[in-house]
């Protein structure tokens, strides 16, 4: 039975997705698989690719109906949307809220029989609307980019765990409770489908099951809305099941072993303490607290914001500057009163054309402070920040500072009508230090290191090695480039998810985070007389790295330093003065 053909009226007993439901695809021969993967990567060899392997690009290709041109497009397109989202390491510097990791129902359980992953999504019983009240749009797709590439880590995780050619995972959408105002609503429904649109654009092919359980009799019109978004060849791996237990049940373990499932959904799999539900893999979402609801939090002009407009329905204003100095930081911080705002950033070159670094969209600057900022290597380019008004019967109050480019040598800033703007900036450099020469010396650090991946591309971060380095570029890089060997050899920049402490660590290893200092720095109490072993000090020195990022997330304010206590009471030689412990 088709989608198309589904009724409300009809009883849901759904499997009509199954690989021999005879839906007719092109066949194409290995022997043409592998020239269109040759072409492809031929194609695409100016490219740094995140993975190279021919089993991605044919990916891209089978979505394609392996036209090479097509797959290009789409490919380049996919890695500009990387670079523009700095995809490529957000397992590295990102980390959800607390609410996302409590409300938001997606965790892995186990593996299928074919090795492939096997993820629960609680659909139906996430409080899907209540939860983008808790976040803003940037925030909402810095978590759903971080999610996809948390996916795709689970199945380089499952190649080497199973030492099999990996490439898709089975999913179990659970719409058990499911109600349509959860998903209506325009920004729970724009979300959803772009979340589709993003996910089939830029991971094609990665899905091997999806088990849709307790589909609700208006199911077929989500579905009718949400079909023509999915790939003709990921329709066959897709079953759906309406509220028949045993039918579902029973779909389940053929391809998932009973060990690998948990019992609340047919399997034996069970937490520790015996739950059925296993809360320790995965959450079943629930109603989120009002507590975290953004309306509650908004954001507050800072002290050194000084510059203020306003900005009516239809309104808009237009900051320009010229580049004269190469190298040049533009940065802007701002937040609105009343309601959100469209924004821009871009820049116009001397034959008018122009170059989008920021795309017009809407900014939730009212529900938190919007931040960035862009370098321009080339003199002589215009470059303009515009916003723009909509929407909302009373005028915009919006206080900006940083709207400006840290010239090096001219410090100047004019709006588009050459009025001289005076603000002030709050730099991370000390001010002790020569602040032009610590901003050079940072650009150009990057610019040597441009050939490198960087866990940590922020500038704060550059700035420590060349602090240590006594702003010696050279020799900054020469450490930097090490560290970053280091890091691959031991496998440090995925340790989180490679790596778990044993319980005779967890049990007798003394340290933790117990709170903040009056500077906003994490707390680490350590005690020494407990011998580390070495994935154990990677593993808890990258703790304490995140522990600055959670810090500067939750605060808004730069944090790029730790506090230790260390607590010599009890203190024995006997401890520290053996070979091993020396």
């Amino acid at each position: 039975m088709n989608v198309a053909q589904l009724r409300p009226v009809q009883p849901i007993v759904f499997d009509q997705f199954s690989d021999d439901a005879g839906t007719k695809f092109k066949t194409v021969c290995v022997s043409k698989a592998n020239t269109t993967v040759l072409q492809l990567k031929i194609a695409l060899k100016d490219c740094k690719l995140p993975d190279s392997s021919d089993e991605y690009l044919l990916k891209w290709l089978k979505v394609q109906d392996y036209n090479v041109a097509r797959a290009e497009n789409m490919l380049r397109q996919s890695l500009e949307w990387r670079q523009f989202n700095g995809v490529d390491d957000i397992l590295n510097w990102y980390v959800p809220p607390e609410f996302m990791s409590k409300y938001f129902s997606l965790g892995k359980v186990g593996l299928d029989r074919f090795g492939c992953p096997v993820y629960v999504c609680c659909i139906g019983r996430m409080d899907f609307k209540a939860l983008l009240l808790c976040i803003t749009r940037k925030q909402c797709w810095n978590f759903i980019a971080w999610k996809f590439e948390s996916l795709t880590l689970s199945l380089h995780e499952a190649r080497k765990q199973t030492g099999e050619n990996i490439d898709g995972y089975t999913i179990l959408m659970d719409f058990e409770g499911l109600a349509l105002r959860q998903y209506t609503c325009k920004p729970a429904m724009e979300t959803v489908i772009e979340t589709m649109k993003c996910f089939l654009l830029n991971y094609p092919d990665h899905l091997r099951r999806v088990f849709a359980l307790n589909a609700p009799k208006f199911f077929p019109y989500l579905f009718t809305i949400l079909k023509p978004f999915v790939p003709q060849t990921d329709i066959p791996k897709i079953k759906i099941f309406g509220r028949d237990r045993k039918q579902w049940t029973s779909a389940l373990l053929e391809e998932i072993d009973a060990d690998q499932l948990p019992a609340f959904y047919g399997g034996t799999l069970t937490d520790p303490d015996g739950d059925p539900k296993c809360p320790s893999k995965f959450n079943m979402g629930g109603e989120v607290h009002s507590s975290y609801y953004l309306s509650n939090n908004g954001p507050v002009a800072k002290d050194y914001m000084k510059e203020t407009m306003s900005i009516g329905a239809g309104g808009k204003k237009k900051f320009k500057y010229k580049v004269d100095v190469p190298l040049s930081v533009l940065r802007w911080e701002f937040m609105t009163e009343g309601g959100d705002i469209r924004f821009r950033v871009y820049s116009k070159n001397s034959k008018g054309s122009t170059n989008d670094f920021v795309p017009l969209s809407r900014v939730d600057s009212h529900l938190a402070m919007e931040e960035g900022y862009l370098t321009c290597e080339e003199p002589g380019k215009y470059f303009s920040l515009r916003f723009f008004g909509h929407g909302h019967p009373n005028p915009i109050s919006a206080s900006s500072t940083n709207q400006h480019f840290d010239k090096r040598k001219s410090s100047q800033q004019q709006d588009c009508n050459g009025n001289v703007l005076q603000t002030e900036k709050k730099s991370f450099i000390d001010p002790k230090y020569d602040q032009i020469k610590a901003e050079n010396a940072i650009q150009q650090l990057k610019m040597a290191m441009k050939d490198c991946k960087l866990h940590n591309p922020h500038d704060e971060y550059l700035y420590k090695w060349l602090l240590v380095n006594q702003f010696d570029v050279a020799r900054a890089e020469k450490m930097l480039r090490q560290t970053l060997e280091w890091r691959r050899v031991n496998g440090v920049d995925n340790i989180f998810q490679t790596y778990t402490p044993s319980e005779v660590i967890r049990k007798y290893d003394s340290g933790g985070q117990i709170g903040v200092d009056k500077f906003g720095c994490p707390g680490i109490m350590r005690s020494i007389t407990q011998k580390e072993f070495t994935k154990f000090t990677f593993w808890t020195l990258e703790n304490y790295v995140r522990a600055t990022q959670v810090e500067t997330e939750r605060t808004g304010k730069v944090v790029t330093q730790s506090t230790y206590i260390f607590d010599y009471e009890g203190f024995s030689l006997s401890h520290m003065s053996s070979k091993p412990g020396m």
